[in-house]
């Protein structure tokens, strides 16, 4: 489901106005109208804002079944730092942009990305 349809279908189930949004959030109208119509995606950090414009939690803008969507199989390291709070912040945010482009990226193209990304971590560690 795209972000931007759930967002419309919850503000709208609310009674919240786009100008109500504006005002919660700062964000202009024609921006959260972009976002809503699917011509434009939000930065992460415009999440925490809007969810909180829209009274719901940050998962709720991304599903709208009974049950939450099933966990990320995440690598045991990577998904320690996210659990605990042992990465920072930055690093955090930085997985979670990185995590949604990679949604998009066909199969054999994340395929080059894991190989370049081995090749680039084995020469660092033999300098």
């Amino acid at each position: 489901m795209l972000i931007g349809y759930r967002w419309r279908q919850i503000r709208k189930e609310k009674g919240i106005s786009l100008g109500d949004i504006e005002k919660r959030t700062g964000f202009r109208q024609d921006y959260i109208s972009d976002v809503e119509s699917g011509r434009t995606l939000p930065y992460v950090e415009s999440l925490e804002s809007f969810a909180r414009a829209l009274d719901v939690s940050i998962d709720q803008l991304f599903y709208d079944g009974e049950n939450p969507p099933r966990l990320l199989n995440l690598p045991k390291r990577l998904a320690a730092c996210t659990e605990t709070g042992d990465g920072t912040k930055k690093e955090v945010r930085w997985l979670a942009k990185l995590q949604c482009v990679l949604g998009r990226v066909k199969e054999r193209d994340k395929e080059q990305a894991i190989l370049m990304v081995r090749m680039m971590t084995q020469s660092k560690a033999k300098n």
